[in-house]
């Protein structure tokens, strides 16, 4: 025994912390398990020393009755928490640019208590929704963000703002305003990802952006605000793009063709630097609906398929490595449908959709995969109906919408935060 105790207001600590499993500051951090029933006013921590983690708010003393910090041996558990009083409906795309900057969008009408027409932004600062001008005519699909004045929103709708806008538009976070991008695409744009101002990733259910033909798939430069071909696109919808670089782009979707040639089964990689389609072995057995990216050999890629690369058992979801350009296993996968995927680091990656089991772990609608000991995990309870959409701002912040109105025990509209 270390000689301190721990007040604890009659508060389970099973449900508020995990302890480390030595003095050793690597050591694991494990729950802080505690007999049921248990006066927990007069529960000791076993060990001295660890990295400090940030104050839980539970104050400590040594035997001689000290006030001690020992917010170095504990840390406060993950919990869900509301984003205010949420969306008055379905939240479908959220994209961070900063805590101050966190963009929503879905089919809404209202954000906190306030009129937002499919799109505002959350300020995580001072918890506060914001609008967005007077927001967009249609569904929001999908945000992604370059920098402050380049905020690409896609979706359903034909203006945004005020500005007339063919599915697609650039919300200009510094002064407020919405702009076109030329003449928008012919029909709806479902995904965007940017690897740098001259490429901007768009696609969707369009065969023409800008004033030219471009199948389901297309360029956005930035610097001169013009549209342009990826080979002759895709034979079908693009529902995910992710990039790890210039030679690496990913891109899923309904297609089994792109740049004309078949065997690019529902997913293919595009080359900007010579501007190629190149196959990711067989393919999936379906459509992919999410990709994303931690670094070469971790490629997490989702959908409704149940086999990858000729392998069945990769069910909904799948590793490529594009070093040795291999299809993986996640486990067993989840039990249905894997929508948004998003990466934090190797042991943080966050996987939504209408699943409710994960490798065998029970956990509804939303896990994380340790893709450094291939383990799923739960996220509390996670959420009462299914997940669209992940973004991460850090590990206090990971922003989750969808049809849900509960996250683990929290009542919130649509949205909600893990941290």
């Amino acid at each position: 025994m270390s000689g301190y105790k721990v007040f604890s207001s009659g508060k389970d600590l099973d449900a508020i912390f995990e302890t480390r499993t030595g003095a050793d500051p690597s050591a694991q951090l494990v729950p802080f398990v505690t007999p049921a029933m248990q006066n927990l006013s007069e529960r000791y921590f076993p060990y001295t020393s660890g990295t400090k983690a940030p104050a839980t708010g539970y104050k400590t003393f040594d035997i001689n009755g000290n006030l001690v910090d020992l917010s170095d041996l504990y840390r406060k558990l993950k919990s869900w928490s509301a984003l205010g009083s949420g969306t008055s409906t379905i939240v479908r795309a959220i994209a961070v640019l900063d805590a101050s900057n966190v963009f929503v969008g879905g089919q809404f009408t209202r954000a906190g208590d306030v009129s937002r027409n499919n799109i505002a932004r959350w300020n995580a600062n001072n918890s506060t929704w914001n609008s967005m001008g007077s927001g967009t005519s249609g569904i929001v699909f999908v945000i992604a963000v370059l920098d402050a004045s380049n905020v690409f929103v896609g979706g359903q709708f034909t203006r945004a703002g005020d500005v007339s806008c063919n599915y697609i538009a650039r919300w200009n976070a510094n002064n407020s305003t919405w702009n076109s991008m030329g003449s928008g695409t012919s029909s709806f744009v479902s995904e965007i990802a940017v690897l740098d101002a001259s490429n901007v990733f768009v696609g969707g259910g369009f065969i023409k952006a800008g004033d030219a033909s471009r199948n389901y798939i297309a360029r956005w430069n930035a610097n001169n605000s013009s549209w342009n071909a990826m080979g002759s696109g895709t034979s079908g919808n693009v529902y995910a793009i992710a990039v790890l670089d210039a030679s690496n782009v990913f891109v899923g979707g309904s297609f089994t063709s792109a740049g004309g040639v078949t065997g690019r089964n529902y997913i293919a990689r595009w080359n900007a630097n010579n501007s190629s389609w190149n196959a990711m072995g067989s393919g999936t057995s379906t459509t992919v609906s999410a990709i994303a990216v931690l670094d070469a050999s971790n490629v997490f890629v989702g959908g409704s398929f149940t086999s990858a690369g000729g392998v069945t058992g990769r069910n909904y979801i799948a590793r490529w490595n594009a070093n040795n350009s291999s299809w993986n296993s996640m486990g067993s996968g989840t039990s249905s449908y894997v929508g948004p995927i998003a990466v934090l680091n190797a042991s943080n990656v966050f996987v939504g959709g209408s699943f409710t089991s994960a490798g065998g772990v029970s956990c509804n609608y939303i896990a994380r995969w340790n893709a450094i000991d291939s383990s799923w995990n739960s996220m509390g309870s996670g959420t009462s109906s299914s997940v669209e959409t992940i973004a991460v701002l850090d590990a206090s912040n990971v922003f989750v919408g969808g049809f849900f109105t509960q996250a683990g025990d929290v009542s919130c509209n649509y949205i909600a935060v893990w941290g």
